[in-house]
């Protein structure tokens, strides 16, 4: 009875050993997207810095450049973002919904070219937008990531909690056992 008690539970550890390393897997993709979409962020505030420059302050050609390199920076930054969240996702389907950010374009074209105060307050629009976009999913990764965490710590807490339980099986096992050899010694001294 004992042993088939205490197989039973050993049974139970690779399920929780699994399930815990799934949720661990998950919450290091969703960590990686949390940097990428701060990277993306970071370039998206710098193209908005370029795009007071151009709007503001006349900036021209060399305002353009930047604010059109930073907004590339940032798109790629959210694609590699919005790949560790897929990735998350795979791993743990059922995690809190993400809104992957969305990097809006800018016509390089309209705004270098035909630059004028309305296009340039186009392009800060946009950005401003992209730039609420990546935040609401960096806000979004946080709350899936403390999910995960104390998904983590649930089954951590259920594998304390068998781990004990198996130790006390083998103890009572064993004492069992020994009890059995000591009435088997006793039986055979008589």
């Amino acid at each position: 009875e004992l042993e088939l008690k205490l197989s039973k539970l050993e049974k139970r550890k690779f399920p929780l050993e699994q399930e815990r390393n799934r949720y661990k897997n998950a919450l290091s993709h969703l960590n990686n997207a949390h940097f990428h979409y701060s990277s993306a962020l970071n370039e998206l505030n710098s193209a908005m810095s370029a795009s007071t420059w151009d709007t503001f302050f006349g900036g021209g050609l060399f305002a353009d450049a930047i604010k059109h390199s930073r907004i590339a920076d940032a798109r790629d930054a959210s694609i590699r973002g919005r790949r560790a969240l897929q990735l998350a996702y795979e791993i743990v389907p059922n995690l809190p919904r993400i809104l992957a950010a969305r990097i809006e374009e800018i016509n390089k074209f309209w705004d270098v070219f035909f630059d004028n105060i309305f296009s340039d307050l186009n392009a800060r629009e946009k950005i401003q937008r992209s730039i609420y976009s990546t935040q609401e999913s960096l806000e979004d990764i946080n709350r899936a990531n403390s999910w995960l965490k104390v998904q983590i710590q649930k089954i951590d807490s259920e594998f304390r909690n068998l781990q004990s339980e198996i130790s006390q099986t083998r103890q009572d096992l064993t004492k069992r056992r020994r009890s059995l050899i000591d009435i088997a010694l006793q039986s055979k001294n008589s």
